[in-house]
This record gives C-alpha cells, structure tokens and sequence, in this order.
C-alpha cells in the first residue's frame, strides 16, 4: 500500500459514498492526480492523506485508488481560500482574499474559533455570517472527528468502509454512541452488516455474551439463515433451542428465556410446536391466500 498526499481540487463524481475527483500534491512535485475510493463527505480544499494503491485508467490514465484517508485543514494560503469559497455559498474570491490577507495559515482556525474577531476585521462579513462560517467549520470537523472515532470503533472487525459510512448516514452524530449502545442493531439497520459482523462489534466493545441484544440477534440469525439458506419458515423449538445455544454457546436456558421475551414482545411468533419470524409468517399467508385465489 502506497499513500499520497495533496489538496482536493475537484470533484468528478459524487455519489453514495463514492468519489472520483482530482487531488494536486504540493512542492517539489506538483501535480494533479486522479483518484477514486469511498469518502462520504469530500471537501474541495481539504488535505487528504490517502492510501492505497495505483492503477492505469484506459481513458484516465493514472489513478490513485484509495481504501482509506484521514484529512486535514489545509495550510496553504490558496487551499484556504478555495476552501471557503467552495464550502460557504456566498463567499466568492474577494471575501475569500480579505480573509486570508488578514488572517493567514490561521484563517480557518480564526474563523472557526473567533466569528466576532471576523466580522470586526474583515469589510463585508457581518456577525450571522461570521457565524455561519464557524458553523460550517464546527460540523466539518465534528464529521471528521466522528468517522476517525468509528474508525477506531470498528478497527480489526470486517467491515466495509461503505458500511460504515451507511452506519453515519442512518445514525448521525449519535452514530458512536448507538453502536457502542446496542451493536446488533446494526443487523437491521445497515445494509452489509450480519451478525457476525455485529457480533465481532460487541465482543470488542465488552457486551456479555448472554446480553438480551446478543440471544435476540441470535434467534433471528438461525431462523433467517433457515429461511434463506433451506427454505423453512419456521424451526421447532428443539432445534430452533439447540441452534441458537450453539451459535451463541450460552446455556439452553438463556436461549429460552430469549425466545419467551421475543414472543411476549411480537417479535417471534408460535406456529403449532415451532416458531418464526413474523415477517415470514405473514409471507407466507400472503402467498397462500393468493394460491387459494388462483384455484379454480
């Protein structure tokens, strides 16, 4: 893996996580490069550290494709102001050069610190716009900082980065907080991610084994993977007991208990001496009430 180092200058493509854009490296080479990879929130004029590995592009030449980044405020003077100018609507080139003429490298840190130090110095920023730069500021480091800490989260766990972008997408700044809370809510709410994954998740945040979230997670996997992989929409309760205690290598009882709160709370359903998922029950009687209106 080989890592590069420049400023973005522009986007190319932008969609779903996916981004293919042009980054210019700084002295003693400069030059402009292609690259692709996945990164939920590019920003022109931000600094990027990418790695990754280059490939040879037929129309594009060569392209840096990267698997992972971390970035930065840029520090050189033009960056900055290309920079503000894409990242605050109203704030063209000449706003731009006031701005870093009177602040210098420090410029973003200024505005993002101080916006009544901005709009006293600089002629035509007034307060609530100083305000909405130091805003703008403010939620482009917090996205940083919360992708670094999933990051951290999910670091030796088998988890595409898209999936872990979808994970910021669905939860938000709360995205750390949610994971950390229940991680195999995951299952249902990101695509990409199973229990294995979620359960990999908890093992490393310290959830106990026995945890209701993990027993429940683990019911719904045996009579999913029953469904999808053999076709069966229901498990008798042996076999739906004795799968789960495998998987999960808990005692039978706490399967037991897990499978009694799932049915008191709607999420299991009795079929004569099995169980299933509601969802397929109520699959499966649509399918047969639609058989029953095609008979002659």
């Amino acid at each position: 893996m080989e890592t590069l180092t420049g400023t973005l200058t522009d986007i190319r493509f932008n969609k779903n996580g996916f981004v293919i854009a042009r980054i210019h490296t700084p002295a003693p080479n400069p030059r402009v490069w292609g690259i692709k990879g996945t990164m939920p929130a590019p920003q022109v004029g931000m600094e990027y550290t990418l790695t990754g590995r280059w490939e040879r592009h037929p129309r594009f030449g060569r392209t840096f494709v990267f698997s992972d980044y971390r970035s930065a405020y840029p520090k050189d003077l033009g960056a900055i102001r290309a920079y503000l100018e894409e990242n605050c609507k109203w704030i063209g080139p000449e706003i731009s050069k006031k701005i870093v003429n009177e602040f210098g490298a420090d410029a973003l840190r200024i505005c993002k610190d101080d916006p009544d130090c901005v709009a006293a110095k600089i002629p035509g920023v007034t307060s609530p716009r100083a305000g909405e730069i130091a805003a703008m500021l403010r939620d482009n480091e917090a996205n940083e900082e919360l992708q670094i800490a999933l990051k951290a989260l999910f670091d030796g766990v088998r988890i595409s980065r898209r999936a872990v972008n979808n994970v910021i997408a669905k939860y938000g700044h709360e995205a750390v907080e949610k994971t950390k809370t229940n991680p195999y809510a995951l299952i249902d709410d990101i695509d990409g991610v199973g229990f294995l994954t979620a359960d990999q998740v908890a093992q490393k945040l310290g959830h106990a084994p026995d945890s209701p979230f993990r027993v429940h997670a683990g019911i719904v996997h045996v009579l999913q993977d029953a469904a999808f992989g053999d076709g069966h929409t229901c498990l008798p309760q042996d076999i739906l007991q004795a799968k789960t205690t495998q998987l999960l290598d808990v005692e039978p009882h706490i399967v037991t208990r897990g499978i009694s709160d799932m049915l008191n709370a709607g999420r299991l359903r009795r079929t004569g001496t099995g169980y299933a998922l509601p969802e397929l029950c109520e699959a499966e009687e649509t399918v047969a009430k639609i058989l029953k209106g095609l008979s002659p």
